[in-house]
């Protein structure tokens, strides 16, 4: 159910954005479906940086970053002024426009805050940030699609269609990336926005609960949250003197959060299903690990020497990804050590094994109304492009913790990493004593191992991991706490969500 209160303050904020729109009145209805705007959210940016070593922010082998290819400043003939709309911490944006600049010196770049909402509500932060967009547009806007999507809008309104420029005199060859992604950042029939670098949804399997249980750890090719409640529920009876749990991050919000709950083109919501029932349920019968155990569980701590310890130890059955980044790759490295008990990772999924998503940090989009089009597909297509690794570089914080989209780029900066964390393994672990090679042939066959593997789970990869962060604060997430607490039951607390999120996506 609505809260009058809150839509008839939502309703005022909304007069008072438009009438400030001035002669951009008329526009604002069609940025929009026929029925009321969607709500949403653009506090996107509150997400801790990655995981930076400092050794690795104060590397003394920082590299000249020069892009180098046929063009010379000495004929650019590029000039103009692009603006682009970014969060406070795009720090990777900048660090483009200072080599973009650089190839072309009569290029000004000017890279601005996002404009600050008046309100915390969250359809009037969305109101507010696509009335700023349409009354003063930038050139380019740059947002993370994991918190800040537009599902209720009409992009093709507010954006350019990639693929237009993509296929253009002046376009890219999509050979050259992992378009596999392209495809997956596809919504209402184009492609609005592109990554700049992604973060694969991966999960590690613990080998040594698994096999425990008759469980052949090759043959998992793809992991949800059913496989987890399942093999916990397999697991645990074999362990009666310890706490298992599914991974660290299980619970009932993990539920609601790896579930296709809607489905806003084809209208369609699966919330009050027989599966979810089960699934809810689970979740409340399972043991939650308290963040003090996952501290102590996490292998991010490579200033230390038990980082064996924490792994053979662990009571978890699965670990992921977004735990440590790049540097859960050291799996894929401590697979010869007879006391390691994780194997290497394989996707989380949605629902079946068919739906393997990515996240992207950063997505970058073309405004329709830009009077630069060309100039600031220019720049894109150089972010694009560009090739080199910037893995050393102090300000690119977001190496070790993504995937470059462009393959050449994966190759050169995905090497530098992993040789990082290949020599951290070893540093930090008694890998060296089980290896029955010389070390440097060990490294050589490890990282191209790594580099294939890796390079085989980004070619998995089919859709993309948005989240609605208006329709999950104020729908989803009560109604986990409320059955998590014990307010609602389970069946009413679905069913209720059935009909509320059947409104918004109907709306």
């Amino acid at each position: 159910m609505k809260n009058i209160g809150v839509l008839i303050i939502t309703s005022l904020i909304f007069m008072i954005l438009i009438m400030a729109c001035g002669s951009k009145d008329n526009e604002f209805d069609e940025f929009f479906e026929p029925t009321e705007p969607s709500i949403g959210d653009i506090d996107s940016n509150d997400q801790e940086e990655s995981n930076v070593t400092d050794e690795h922010q104060a590397s003394d082998d920082t590299h000249n970053y020069e892009y180098e290819n046929e063009y010379s400043t000495e004929f650019s003939e590029l000039e103009g002024e692009l603006t682009i709309w970014a969060g406070p911490r795009e720090h990777e944006i900048r660090v483009y426009a200072d080599l973009f600049t650089t190839l072309h010196p009569d290029v000004n770049i000017i890279i601005e805050d996002l404009p600050p909402p008046p309100t915390t509500d969250g359809l009037a932060r969305r109101l507010f940030l696509i009335t700023s967009l349409l009354t003063d547009p930038p050139d380019l806007f740059l947002a993370r699609a994991v918190g800040l999507d537009f599902e209720k809008s009409v992009n093709e309104r507010l954006f350019v269609d990639l693929y237009e420029l993509f296929d253009g005199l002046h376009g890219i060859n999509k050979n050259d990336y992992f378009s596999n992604i392209f495809l997956a950042s596809e919504t209402q029939g184009g492609l609005y926005s592109v990554p700049l670098f992604f973060e694969p949804l991966l999960t590690f399997p613990n080998r040594g609960l698994l096999e425990v249980a008759g469980v052949d750890v090759s043959e998992i090719t793809s992991i949800s949250v059913d496989d987890e409640i399942a093999f916990y529920r397999q697991i645990t009876p074999l362990f009666p003197d310890r706490t298992i749990y599914p991974s660290p991050w299980f619970s009932i919000w993990r539920i609601f959060q790896y579930s296709m709950l809607y489905d806003i083109e084809s209208g369609e919501v699966h919330v009050n299903t027989p599966e979810m029932v089960e699934r809810v349920r689970a979740s409340v019968e399972i043991p939650i690990s308290s963040w003090v155990e996952i501290s102590n569980n996490l292998p991010t701590n490579w200033g230390s020497s038990d980082i064996i310890l924490q792994f053979t130890e662990s009571d978890y059955i699965f670990i992921d990804f977004e735990m440590a980044g790049m540097q859960s790759f050291a799996t894929l490295f401590l697979q010869e050590h007879p006391d390691f008990q994780f194997s290497g990772p394989v996707p989380l999924t949605y629902g079946n094994g068919n739906n393997v998503f990515f996240r992207s940090d950063h997505s970058l989009s073309i405004m329709r109304e830009s009077q630069n089009i060309d100039l600031a597909w220019e720049f894109m297509r150089f972010v694009l492009e560009y090739e080199e690794s910037l893995y050393h570089v102090p300000t690119y914080y977001r190496a070790l913790s993504t995937v470059p989209i462009n393959r050449n780029r994966f190759n050169n900066q995905v090497y530098d990493v992993l040789l990082d964390i290949f020599y951290d393994t070893i540093n930090r672990t008694d890998l060296e004593n089980h290896i029955t090679i010389p070390i440097e042939e060990f490294r050589e066959q490890q990282i191209a191992n790594a580099m294939l593997s890796i390079r085989e789970l980004v070619e998995m990869v089919n859709n993309e991991h948005v989240v609605g962060f208006a329709p999950n604060i104020a729908l989803i997430l009560p109604t986990a706490w409320r059955i998590h607490s014990g307010q609602q039951s389970i069946e009413q607390g679905l069913y209720d969500l059935q009909n509320n999120l059947e409104l918004y996506v109907n709306e």
